[in-house]
């Protein structure tokens, strides 16, 4: 079968949170990093099984205020319906100078044709446009820059076999 996945950053208020699109679920808890009481930015990936044909959906936000907001939608053939997101780690860095670099932790994959996703949201900083580029192998999916101080998304994937992936720094 196929699966859906929409990951979204967005910079937003210390009360508003990334929801949960309409049937999906998610793939963990929303990642947040919290500066001045406002969230610079908040991650959230979320999944469903995807029918024959599907149409636009809504991630909901709030309450409060969202600045800037960026979303990438994918969509996997021939994936696991039932438990597509087998582990999920994460990987910080706490401002700076810039470029900076994080490095995502170890991730256990469980199965020969696996697809890591990788997916990584920043606030330049004052650094207008800046992209990321993702780990060593991995294929970017999107790199969607942030304009002054507002958040940037990107998503990567590497196709593999069973094992441990170790990411390099991003």
């Amino acid at each position: 079968g196929d699966v859906w996945i929409i990951s979204a950053a967005a910079d937003i208020g210390s009360t508003t949170t990334i929801g949960l699109a309409s049937n999906f679920a998610a793939v963990s808890a929303a990642i947040r990093w919290t500066e001045q009481s406002v969230a610079y930015p908040e991650i959230r990936s979320q999944w469903k099984a995807a029918g024959a044909s599907e149409s636009a959906v809504d991630v909901p936000m709030g309450p409060g205020n969202a600045w800037e907001v960026h979303a990438v939608s994918q969509r996997w053939s021939d994936a696991n319906t039932t438990n597509p997101i087998g582990n999920v780690s994460r990987g910080d860095t706490a401002g700076g100078s810039t470029p900076q670099t994080v490095t995502p932790a170890s991730v256990s994959v469980a199965a020969a044709g696996s697809a890591v996703l990788e997916v990584c949201g920043f606030t330049p900083n004052g650094n207008t446009g800046a992209a990321f580029t993702p780990s060593s192998g991995y294929t970017e999916i999107a790199d969607i820059p942030g304009t002054s101080d507002q958040c940037s998304l990107m998503a990567a994937y590497l196709l593999r076999g069973a094992g441990t992936e170790t990411p390099g720094a991003i």
